[in-house]
């Protein structure tokens, strides 16, 4: 009894030990989502941050190259208007000197020259410009990169730390289970530590007794020798116990086969069950519906032996002929073969006084053949 006891003991601590692994791994696994996420969220931040920078680089870019292209502009028309006013003077002065003196040329060429090299030159300084600009826009760019990287890791730091924090301050339940485990490995310990004791006492009685009477030692051998015993029995059992385990999961599959085997030839023979039934069904149907159309069919013949009968039974008041009780049985029952020659009713019919009227001459296709009687005619 207090073996399984133990047993039963054993088996609850390992199922906290398995349910306790379950909540870290569960835990481990929240974690590790939410750190994905946040890392996802800071990403998406950062490159929002960058985009919207850019785009005011890209307004101011846009603004300077407006503002250079109207100044180029101004200068532009200010050249051209001071050539105009340059041409019309020197129309003019050709028209009132007829030619103009060399040191004016000169200064004018001097000039000429001057404009040009400027232009030159204003030229050279704006490619100079946008250089240092573009190098100045991709350090910055790098340097954010940097800067995001850089933020990441302060971040994941961070998180760490308020991660750590939380769990410091928070009562949660890894705490509880470290806590537990404590206990647990101290439990173990003391455990052990009173086994020894008792282990110890014992030797110590034992020795003691040894040394009181042989017999008593002789008593300790035995008890030693009856623990090998029972440890050999243990060990025994415990090697039975597997084989027959072994026995029966083989015993097992076998009895799994025949039961698979079983469930088939049920399935079978419910299949020819059904089919069986579907087909006496059907058979059963078809009976009735023949049964059913014989009775109709009898009906309909009992039917018109019923109308023959009233109609030849059926006088009709005053009308009613006398040469009536001239006719045989089988005329009165309508029994009379088309084949016999002997057709004494329709003569009959045609010698009474009203024969003229009824004769075979005026209405042959009404006439039925060889069954002709008086009523037949006044029913017409």
């Amino acid at each position: 009894m207090q073996r399984q006891g133990q047993g039963e003991g054993k088996n609850k601590e390992k199922e906290k030990r398995k349910a306790r692994r379950r909540t870290r791994r569960r835990q481990g696994q929240k974690r590790r989502r939410t750190r994905r996420r946040q890392r996802r969220e800071g990403e998406g931040e950062e490159e929002g941050e960058g985009e919207e920078e850019d785009k005011e680089k890209e307004k101011e870019d846009k603004k300077k190259v407006k503002t250079r292209r109207r100044t180029r502009e101004r200068e532009e028309e200010g050249q051209e208007k001071d050539k105009v006013k340059e041409e019309k003077d020197k129309r003019q002065r050709q028209r009132e000197g007829g030619g103009e003196d060399k040191e004016k040329r000169k200064a004018k060429t001097k000039r000429r020259r001057e404009g040009q090299e400027g232009k030159n030159k204003e030229k050279d300084k704006r490619k100079k410009k946008k250089k240092k600009e573009k190098e100045k826009t991709r350090r910055r760019r790098r340097q954010r990169q940097r800067e995001g990287e850089e933020g990441q890791g302060e971040r994941k730091d961070e998180e760490k730390k308020e991660k750590d924090k939380k769990a410091k301050t928070r009562k949660g339940e890894g705490e509880v289970e470290g806590k537990n485990k404590e206990k647990e490995k101290d439990k173990k310990a003391k455990t052990k530590k009173r086994k020894r004791r008792t282990r110890r006492r014992q030797r110590q009685e034992g020795e003691g007794e040894g040394e009181e009477g042989e017999g008593q030692g002789e008593g300790g051998e035995g008890q030693e020798e009856g623990k090998d015993k029972e440890n050999k029995k243990k060990a025994r059992t415990k090697r039975r116990r597997r084989r027959t385990r072994g026995r029966q999961g083989e015993g097992r599959e076998e009895q799994e086969e025949d039961k698979d085997k079983e469930k088939k030839e049920k399935a079978k023979r419910k299949t020819s069950r059904r089919t069986r039934r579907t087909r006496r069904r059907q058979r059963q149907r078809e009976g009735q519906e023949g049964q059913e159309e014989d009775k109709n069919k009898e009906k309909e013949k009992e039917y018109k032996k019923k109308i023959k009968t009233r109609r030849r039974r059926r006088p009709r008041g005053s009308q009613s002929p006398s040469h009536l009780t001239c006719l045989t049985k089988q005329e009165k029952s309508g029994e009379l073969d088309e084949d016999s020659s002997t057709q004494s009713g329709f003569y009959t019919a045609l010698s009474s006084p009203r024969a003229n009227l009824y004769s075979p001459d005026l209405f042959p296709k009404l006439i039925p053949h060889g069954k002709t009687t008086f009523s037949s005619f006044t029913n017409l």
